[in-house]
């Protein structure tokens, strides 16, 4: 609150653990889509062996296609993803300026006379009037009540919804905070166990056969000429699942978390 972070309230709760899982199905493909943009971008093709630092790249295809789910499609470009990242990385980094040059008693001054924190506010003030303009189309909409009008489905959506029935107004602060805990929380958790089965897959590169195997067949079976997934395709990737599952057992969150730093400093070399 004193660095302007965001705090996780229950409306978010309540958008991450309902309205996400019931609209998963039909943002498959958006969240695909998104990926693949990421990867031709951010893994562009070179003739030999190039040196690269994994956990930025995959943090960033991440943020992509959360990005997608949290704002929708006509948001979720590079702007979106620059001011949101920029609001994250920002309030993290003035924690240790706060907790060393004021008292506890004195955070609250902190944000009138610390430049660092102050920058934070104006990031977050930047993000609130990027989607000012589209919360006030969806709530136009929503009053609105066309018949047979087509519901977006992302989080903007969601939270209004929410609000709503609990009788409250969402302003665009409101939202930005909303949206940049949830994507927070799925960036940097996801990113972080994605690294880790990478390199456990580096290490057991036996399984790779396995999955290799297992992708073909669900794509035979259930994506036929489609090069999209869906979710009957996805259930059959157990092996993968299971690989994810074990590096999630053995290397929980918080442990990935502080082994970043190492994960970032190494590197992997593919010829394309």
């Amino acid at each position: 609150m004193h660095i302007g972070g965001p705090l996780f309230a229950e409306e978010v709760q309540h958008t991450a653990k309902l309205d996400l899982n019931r609209a998963l199905n039909n943002l498959i493909q958006p969240m695909q889509e998104q990926c693949v943009i990421g990867f031709q971008k951010d893994m562009t093709a070179c003739p030999e062996w190039t040196e690269l630092q994994p956990y930025p790249i995959i943090m960033q295809i991440f943020a992509r296609m959360s990005a997608r789910v949290m704002v929708g499609e006509e948001l979720c470009g590079d702007e979106w993803q620059q001011k949101s990242l920029q609001y994250i990385s920002g309030f993290f980094s003035v924690i240790p300026a706060l907790r060393k040059n004021y008292s506890p008693r004195f955070y609250w001054l902190a944000k009138y006379f610390n430049p660092e924190i102050k920058g934070v506010f104006k990031r977050r003030r930047a993000m609130a009037e990027f989607l000012a303009p589209t919360l006030e189309a969806r709530n136009d909409a929503f009053d609105a009540h066309i018949e047979g009008a087509e519901r977006p489905e992302d989080a903007i959506q969601w939270l209004i919804e929410e609000h709503r029935a609990r009788g409250q107004k969402l302003t665009p602060d409101t939202l930005a905070q909303n949206i940049t805990i949830t994507m927070f929380a799925s960036i940097h958790s996801t990113s972080s166990i994605g690294l880790s089965t990478l390199f456990n897959l580096l290490d057991h590169s036996e399984y790779l056969v396995e999955i290799k195997e297992e992708i073909s067949r669900a794509q035979q079976k259930h994506l036929r000429n489609s090069p999209f997934w869906n979710r009957q395709a996805l259930a059959e990737l157990r092996v993968l699942d299971s690989v994810m599952r074990e590096t999630l057992r053995v290397n929980s969150f918080t442990e990935c978390m502080y082994s970043i730093p190492y994960f970032s400093a190494a590197f992997i070399t593919t010829p394309r």
